[in-house]
C-alpha cells in the first residue's frame, strides 16, 4: 500500500514537472517569436526610412532650385529698379 502512495506521489511529481517543463518551454518559445516581431517591425520602418531618403533629397534639390529662382527675381528686380533709378536721376539732371 505504501509502494503504491510513494508511487503514485512519483507519478504525480513527474506530470507535474513536466508540465511545468513543457510550460516554460512554450513560454521561452512565445518570447523569442514576440523579441522576433519586435526587431521586425524595427527593420521595416528602418527599411522604409531609408526607402523615403531619395525622397526628401529631390524635394530639398527643388526646394533649393525654388529658393535660387526667387533670389535671382529679387536680385533682377533690385538691380533693375537701381538702373531705373539712375536713368530717371540723369534725364532729371541733364
Amino acid at each position: 500500500m505504501i509502494k503504491r502512495l510513494l508511487l503514485l506521489i512519483f507519478v504525480i511529481s513527474l506530470v507535474v514537472l513536466a508540465g511545468w517543463f513543457i510550460g516554460s518551454y512554450n513560454r521561452f518559445i512565445q518570447y523569442r517569436n514576440k523579441i522576433e516581431e519586435a526587431w521586425s517591425g524595427i527593420d521595416v520602418a528602418l527599411k522604409r526610412r531609408y526607402n523615403l531618403i531619395p525622397n526628401l533629397i529631390r524635394a530639398i534639390e527643388g526646394y533649393g532650385e525654388h529658393e535660387a529662382n526667387i533670389f535671382q527675381a529679387q536680385y533682377n528686380y533690385l538691380a533693375g529698379s537701381n538702373a531705373k533709378a539712375e536713368r530717371v536721376e540723369g534725364r532729371l539732371c541733364c
